[in-house]
């Protein structure tokens, strides 16, 4: 309180009194968009939560000397889980940081290291059952 000046917040919908039935259906009007626009913003700070994983992954994606395939299959990941995986990789106890990235990848996605030519629609299966859970 400044002044006795009052800043308000957000209403409550139980906190509104409706006089008429015009009121009473901008009150259901204005109630809708607010929640819409929460959900909206609930959406974009989602989507801006990955993005900032994905910057990190690719940061460090961009330090490692990994092959492509430890790239794709990284990339085929959720980015919280690739970052998970970059962060094991780092210790002392890595020598091959390839073929460590690779495995923990395909374990992530349940490949099996024997499958080599179907691991790549299998992953882009995993990646878009992935995607069809988060969203």
């Amino acid at each position: 309180m400044d002044g006795g000046g009052l800043e308000v917040k957000s209403i409550k919908r139980e906190n509104i009194q409706t006089l008429n039935k015009v009121d009473r259906e901008a009150c259901k009007a204005w109630a809708k968009a607010e929640k819409m626009h929460k959900e909206a913003r609930d959406r974009r700070e989602q989507q801006e939560e990955i993005q900032k994983y994905k910057n990190v992954v690719e940061a460090k994606l961009s330090k490692l000397t990994l092959t492509d395939k430890a790239k794709d299959l990284l990339r085929t990941l959720g980015p919280e889980q690739a970052l998970s995986v970059l962060d094991r990789c780092e210790g002392p106890s890595v020598t091959n940081v390839s073929g460590f990235v690779i495995t923990q990848a395909k374990l992530l996605l349940g490949q099996d290291s024997d499958s080599e030519g179907d691991g790549e629609s299998q992953a882009k299966k995993a990646s878009k059952r992935l995607l069809a859970v988060t969203h």
